[in-house]
């Protein structure tokens, strides 16, 4: 077994993430790459460091969480409300807050920013 150190080295070359503090997640997308493409973990990573292009998009697609839906964590909904609108506005009230929803899929996530900021 190729140790979960190599892994996360691979997935912040590849996708500029740390997979670390995500072991079942990142061992689960290497089985499911692995078993996908039809052979074994060491392999994988050969194909991954040779730049094998499906390799990397069914890796990608195996540690993403693939669902997306307008409030789909009201945590950090709630968090964005009370805390970090306020405080750019309160920093820039002049400008308005522009907010990257990195990998929204489809965009409720975006969406979902924009309903909770209201017209501030």
């Amino acid at each position: 077994m190729i140790p979960l150190s190599v892994w996360d080295e691979r997935t912040r070359s590849l996708f500029g993430l740390s997979m670390l503090a995500h072991e079942p997640r990142l061992r689960d997308a290497i089985t499911r790459t692995a078993s996908a493409i039809g052979v074994g973990e060491a392999a994988l990573l050969a194909r991954l460091d040779a730049g094998d292009r499906r390799a990397e998009g069914l890796f990608a697609d195996a540690l993403t969480i693939g669902e997306t839906y307008f409030f789909r964590d009201p945590d950090q909904i709630d968090l964005y409300r009370r805390v970090l609108l306020p405080d750019a506005l309160a920093r820039r009230p002049d400008r308005p807050v522009v907010v990257c929803s990195a990998g929204s899929a489809s965009g409720e996530e975006a969406y979902t920013l924009a309903i909770a900021g209201g017209s501030k």
